[in-house]
C-alpha cells in the first residue's frame, strides 16, 4: 500500500514539476509589397527575399549543411543549357550578367539535387546516361505542371 501511494505520489511530482512554461513570441508582420517587392502580399511568411537568377526556369534550390551555398535546377538557355541541369552558388551571388558554375554534366535532364554532409558533393538525379539530348518536355495536364518520372533517371554524386 505505501508503495502504490509512494509511487502514484512520484509520479505526480514528475508529471507535474517538468513542464516546462513557454511563451510565444508574437510574429510582426511589417512586410509591404510594391510594385518593385518579390514579396506579394499574400506571402505573409516571408521576411526578405533576394533575385539570385535572371532567366530561364530556375527551381529546387537545397541549402548546404553550413548554410553558406545553394545548389539548384536550371533551364536557363543563356548559360547554354536547354534541359535542366544542376548549378552552386554561394549565398551572396548573383547571376545577372553571369553564369554559375554547373556540377552536373550537361547532358540529359536533371533533377532534385542535395548536399551530402561534407558539403563538398552531391547527389541528384539524371537522364544523361540514356542519352546526351533532352527528353521530351512533360506534359502539363489541365495547365498544371507535370512532374515526368524518364525511364533513364538514374541517382549520380557530382
Amino acid at each position: 500500500m505505501k508503495f502504490k501511494i509512494l509511487s502514484i505520489a512520484l509520479l505526480t511530482i514528475l508529471a507535474f514539476g517538468c513542464k516546462k512554461e513557454t511563451t510565444k513570441t508574437p510574429v510582426k508582420k511589417e512586410l509591404t509589397a510594391g510594385k518593385d517587392s518579390l514579396i506579394y502580399p499574400e506571402e505573409v511568411h516571408f521576411k526578405s527575399i533576394r533575385q539570385v537568377t535572371f532567366g530561364g526556369d530556375n527551381a529546387e534550390a537545397y541549402w548546404s549543411f553550413d548554410d553558406k551555398q545553394l545548389v539548384f535546377q536550371s533551364n536557363n538557355n543563356e548559360w547554354g543549357v536547354e534541359c535542366d541541369q544542376m548549378f552552386l552558388m554561394n549565398v551572396d551571388e548573383t547571376f545577372e550578367n553571369s553564369v554559375p558554375p554547373m556540377i552536373s554534366t550537361g547532358k540529359g535532364r536533371t533533377t532534385c539535387a542535395y548536399f551530402l554532409p561534407d558539403n563538398k558533393s552531391w547527389v541528384y538525379g539524371s537522364t544523361h546516361l540514356g542519352g546526351d539530348e533532352c527528353p521530351p518536355a512533360p506534359l502539363r495536364k489541365n495547365g498544371k505542371y507535370v512532374w515526368p518520372i524518364y525511364e533513364s533517371y538514374d541517382i549520380f554524386v557530382a
